[in-house]
């Protein structure tokens, strides 16, 4: 006689194992599953930053070259050679100390780098305090026309400004501003568009309470922009502070076209004109003019990247 209690603990064993069974290939599918996932995803970072890193590279080669140039003897600046045999300073000695040839050809880059800073930071600091105020007074204050105004505003940059070129240059020709920096300085203190319009959009996002206690606090509208404006925006005008330096540090055509007197030949002009008299025959003179051009902008840029990757996502979240 066959016991049933036996066959109902076998039967049950076999749907147990069957289980069993199941879940483990149901867990190695999932694990699978799993690892594959993980393996496209290291694989996507290992692909994102390997072109991160070519990039870079693509960047940092020219300034290498430029660099190593600069530290070559004329010979070797001949040919091409990763590092040269014997490096040498003298072009940034011959560069920033003047010589008889520099004198004679009327080059002289510490001057120029000071005319430099003369022509772009007072209209540049002046113009981003007058494009905040033109933002921060489109975006908090309600006043007849403003639309308007902003419409108007808008549609100035689909001017391009190769056509107020000559117009221009014939008002400051008449007034007698060629030949001095004040072409340069005076039009760049009343901002630009875009700078308005960047301020007006970043300020949108500046709560009306604060402004409402200020006024509540007793203080005026300057007062206000002064002390609770501004402070809240200071990432934002730093960064674009250091875009609009740089931008006026590298301009090239209107100094060459205002600037007709040499003593306010600015640094694009310097180095223009040391690659057209003396490129061919000594160019590491002209690299190590092009790395000593380019110093004040690694300054500025190391000593603000904070501010200036701050006020570049701020610029990016505010809406």
């Amino acid at each position: 006689m066959i016991d049933d209690s036996n066959m109902i603990k076998d039967s049950d064993m076999k749907k147990l194992s069957a289980e069993e069974v199941g879940e483990g290939v149901a867990a190695e599918a999932a694990y699978s599953k799993w690892n594959g996932a993980r393996a496209k995803k290291v694989a996507k970072v290992v692909v994102i930053n390997a072109l991160i890193v070519l990039v870079a590279l693509i960047v940092i080669f020219p300034l290498y070259i430029m660099i190593v140039t600069s530290i070559k003897s004329f010979g070797e600046a001949m040919y091409f050679s990763w590092w040269p045999a014997h490096p040498s300073l003298a072009a940034y000695k011959y560069v920033l100390i003047p010589t008889e040839e520099s004198k004679y050809l009327g080059m002289n880059l510490p001057r120029s780098l000071l005319n430099t800073l003369i022509t772009v930071v007072p209209g540049t600091t002046v113009g981003i305090f007058t494009s905040a105020a033109s933002g921060y007074i489109l975006a908090k204050f309600n006043f007849t026309g403003k639309n308007v105004m902003f419409i108007l505003l808008m549609s100035a940059l689909m001017i391009p400004g190769v056509i107020m070129m000559v117009p221009l240059y014939l008002i400051y020709a008449k007034i007698g501003w060629v030949g001095t920096p004040l072409p340069l300085i005076i039009p760049a203190m009343f901002g630009t568009t875009g700078l308005v319009f960047a301020f007006r959009q970043y300020m949108y996002g500046i709560p009306n309470e604060l402004i409402e206690s200020a006024t509540l606090d007793g203080a005026g509208r300057f007062r206000t922009m002064l002390s609770i404006v501004l402070p809240l925006a200071r990432p934002v005008i730093v960064a674009h502070w250091l875009l609009t330096f740089m931008a006026g540090y590298n301009q090239y055509t209107e100094p060459l076209l205002y600037l007709t007197d040499s003593r306010w030949e600015t640094v694009q002009l310097t180095l223009s004109r040391y690659a057209q008299t003396i490129g061919v025959s000594n160019m590491p003179v002209v690299m190590a003019t092009a790395a000593i051009s380019m110093f004040p902008l690694v300054v500025l840029y190391v000593s603000a990247q904070k501010f200036f990757a701050q006020g570049i996502m701020a610029g990016s979240l505010k809406s």
